[in-house]
C-alpha cells in the first residue's frame, strides 16, 4: 500500500474521505450547535425530529447519530494509525515522511478532540474521569480494544500529536499540499 508516492497520497485521501460523511462531520457539528442557547428545535416542526435528542440533552446508546460519530471517529483513527505505522518504510524522502506523519497525526488528534468532548466529562470538571479508548497503533483482527483512558491521558495524547504536527508541517498560514490533491492552511497554536 505504501510502495509509491501515488499510493501514499491515495491512503491519505482515504483518511480525509472518511471525514466527509455528513452523518459524521456535519451532524456532529450541528449537534454541538443545537446544544447552545441560540437555537430552538421543536419536535416535529418540519425537521423530521432531527437533533431533538441533542437539543434536549437526552442522547442514549440507541441514538444512531451518536453511534455513527463513534464508529467513524475510530475509522479515521484506525486509518491514521495504519498510516503512521507504515509510512516510515515508504520509498519517499525523510522530509516527506515527516510531513505525511504530521498530517496523519493532526487528523488523529482532531478526531480524538471531538471524541473526548462527546463521550467524556469536560477536562475542567474532572481530568481523571473516564475518557475514550486511546489507540496508539493499529489493532489486528484478534486484538482487544484498550479500556477507556482518563480524560487527561486523552488530552495528553492529543497534545503530543499536535506538537509533532506543529514541528513537522509548514508554518502557520502557509499552504500545505504534500498530498497534491488538496491544500489547506495550517493554524496550530504554540503549546507551552
Amino acid at each position: 500500500m505504501f510502495s509509491s508516492l501515488e499510493k501514499i497520497q491515495a491512503a491519505m485521501t482515504g483518511i480525509y474521505d472518511l471525514t466527509t460523511f455528513s452523518g459524521y462531520t456535519n451532524n456532529m457539528i450541528l449537534s454541538a450547535d443545537v446544544k447552545g442557547n441560540d437555537v430552538m428545535i421543536v419536535s416535529g416542526a418540519a425537521n423530521y425530529n432531527r437533533f431533538v435528542a441533542q437539543y434536549q440533552f437526552i442522547e442514549t446508546v440507541n441514538n444512531g447519530d451518536v453511534a455513527t460519530w463513534w464508529e467513524y471517529s475510530y475509522k479515521v483513527i484506525s486509518n491514521a494509525n495504519q498510516f503512521v505505522a507504515n509510512i516510515p518504510g515508504a520509498p519517499i524522502t525523510e522530509a516527506q515522511k515527516n510531513e505525511y506523519l504530521a498530517e496523519a497525526r493532526a487528523l488523529r488528534a482532531y478526531t480524538y478532540f471531538w471524541l473526548v468532548r462527546w463521550f467524556a466529562q469536560p477536562y475542567s470538571v474532572n481530568p481523571d474521569a473516564l475518557g475514550v479508548p486511546i489507540l496508539r497503533e493499529p489493532l489486528g483482527p484478534n486484538d482487544v480494544s484498550p479500556d477507556r483512558g482518563k480524560v487527561k491521558e486523552v488530552y495528553d495524547f492529543i497534545i503530543e500529536d499536535l506538537k509533532f504536527a506543529e514541528a513537522n508541517l509548514l508554518r502557520a498560514g502557509q499552504v500545505f499540499t504534500a498530498c497534491g490533491c488538496r491544500s489547506f492552511k495550517v493554524f496550530l497554536p504554540e503549546f507551552t
